[in-house]
């Protein structure tokens, strides 16, 4: 696990109305529905779960108002491009998508209000959530669920079942995947097929990448503590397939090529991070 990823509740934001943002930046979504899109992410901090396999780091982050961060990302986008911004990004709206992610982006209070304003300004916008929580977003936001197990020291023990209004809003369910027949990441649960079968929804499912080291600068000792939103958007989401020696490629290897044969036997889309394999963000 990236960070060190201290769980949190919703509580854990109550009186606040702004949001904590760990990063920004542009991008193509690599996976889930709108997979090979130029996108814009934005991550916010916290969740409520911590993930052994974890490849993301959501310790900290600043904290903006709707409309600060809504200045931030345009500025953002405008520093991506150097100062031109290409016309599908410059019109009345951006044919790109904007994804709300984390973390757990459903544990802040007011998502639906940025998401409101993003809708204003971008074609597509799109919200990942392990669904365990669940708060109110807008309609023409696609949802994508990403359940999790729930872990004991360190090892998943068994899935955890999304909320029942989480499943119902749910555009798209998105899986990880392992080789390993101990784990409960090794078959995808039979209460999601139910789903799939009852709303014609899509299941995605993606093989577990497995790290030997942790990406470039950082170790276990890395805080986010005394650093700011542009370090983290330009430095500490950058991870690159092709890094030398920091995934185990054996493992990856095995793990990939379960997931596929169990993508084509259960008739799932199988979805890799493309985003790793173009060295982006």
């Amino acid at each position: 696990m990236f960070g060190k990823n201290s769980i949190v509740g919703q509580k854990f934001f109550n009186g606040r109305d702004d949001l904590m943002v760990v990063s920004r930046f542009m991008t193509l979504q690599g996976e889930g529905p709108y997979r090979g899109y130029p996108a814009f992410f934005v991550r916010l901090a916290k969740c409520n779960l911590a993930c052994s396999f974890c490849d993301t780091y959501f310790d900290n982050g600043d904290w903006f108002t709707v409309d600060e961060l809504m200045k931030e990302v345009n500025s953002a986008i405008v520093d991506h491009f150097g100062g031109f911004v290409p016309p599908y990004m410059a019109g009345e709206k951006k044919e790109a998508v904007f994804v709300l992610s984390g973390g757990e982006p459903m544990l802040q209070k007011n998502i639906k209000q940025l998401l409101d304003a993003v809708n204003k300004e971008f074609r597509y916008s799109q919200i990942e959530s392990n669904g365990t929580v669940f708060t109110e977003i807008p309609e023409e936001t696609c949802l994508v669920v990403s359940p999790k197990c729930l872990e004991k020291s360190g090892a998943p023990v068994r899935y955890l079942t999304p909320r029942a209004e989480t499943l119902e809003r749910a555009n798209c369910l998105k899986f990880v995947m392992s080789a390993d027949k101990d784990s409960p990441y090794s078959s995808i649960p039979e209460w999601a097929f139910e789903w799939r079968d009852k709303t014609g929804r899509q299941i995605f499912v993606s093989p577990m990448n497995i790290y030997n080291k942790f990406p470039r600068k950082f170790d276990e000792e890395y805080s986010t503590d005394n650093i700011k939103i542009g370090e983290r958007s330009n430095v500490d989401e950058v991870i690159s397939f092709w890094e030398e020696g920091l995934l185990d490629m054996k493992s990856n290897q095995i793990n990939h090529e379960y997931t596929a044969n169990y993508c084509v036997n259960n008739g799932l889309t199988y979805n890799l991070q493309q985003h790793l394999y173009a060295g982006l963000a």
